[in-house]
């Protein structure tokens, strides 16, 4: 059984954070951040900690 973690908001600590992608202010690049849905933070998902794969999308287990 793959054991997936759940997001934890930076500032809250919830678990309702969504992942989007969005411009870079500073180098105009796309990158990944993500949202807290209760206190609408918002920071880089490289910044969050963790390896790239712990990242990546998966396909949910049926």
């Amino acid at each position: 059984m793959n054991a997936q973690r759940q997001v934890r908001c930076v500032q809250c600590g919830n678990t309702g954070v969504i992942v989007a992608q969005a411009t870079d202010p500073e180098t105009r690049l796309p990158r990944w951040r993500y949202t807290c849905l209760d206190c609408r933070i918002a920071w880089w998902v490289d910044q969050h900690g963790g390896t790239a794969k712990d990242y990546e999308r998966r396909e949910p287990p049926f």
